[in-house]
């Protein structure tokens, strides 16, 4: 079932279908007005979200983690001036793929499969919850506190993109 979404619904849907599809496997592939072809995987996938200058939306973001302890949510992809947004979901309701076309004529295709796997936010913590220590000065004995630092900032950066 495909189905387009309102331009006035584009950052509850974001929101909606990030909650749904975080740490999925996603596979973008981008066509430029050219026709020109690249495939980007996504992982971890943690989500999308219109950027806005002033009022309008001027693009569509798709996210990935990061080990920066100051941004753990990093703009893989930006597509310009979206035009139309399309979902297709299975029976199930489970999201296959979102297609975004822009108004210069390029698309964005987001393949998403699987099933959400948390334990990829696993390895995400342990990654920034290190950067945290080296950031520190690779000083010992406060492991435990880095762990519950690095919880807190992704579980923020993943809330922030679906609420």
């Amino acid at each position: 079932m495909v189905k387009e979404i309102k331009r006035s619904d584009w950052k509850r849907f974001c929101r909606r279908f990030n909650l749904e599809n975080q740490y999925r496997h996603a596979r973008i592939t981008l066509r430029d007005m050219h026709q020109n072809r690249e495939t980007i995987p996504l992982e971890p996938f943690l989500g999308i979200k219109p950027s806005k200058k002033g009022r309008f939306i001027n693009g569509l973001q798709l996210y990935t983690a990061s080990w920066d302890p100051n941004n753990l949510a990093i703009p893989e992809v930006t597509l310009p001036d979206p035009d139309t947004i399309q979902i297709e979901k299975q029976k199930n309701g489970l999201s296959l793929s979102l297609h975004v076309k822009s108004k210069n004529g390029s698309e964005l295709m987001l393949e998403i499969s699987g099933d959400q796997d948390r334990s990829k936010a696993g390895g995400v913590v342990e990654k920034v919850a290190y950067s945290l220590y080296q950031n520190r000065g690779a000083d010992n004995g406060r492991d435990i506190d880095d762990w519950f630092e690095a919880e807190n900032r992704l579980r923020f950066t993943e809330e922030s993109l679906t609420t």
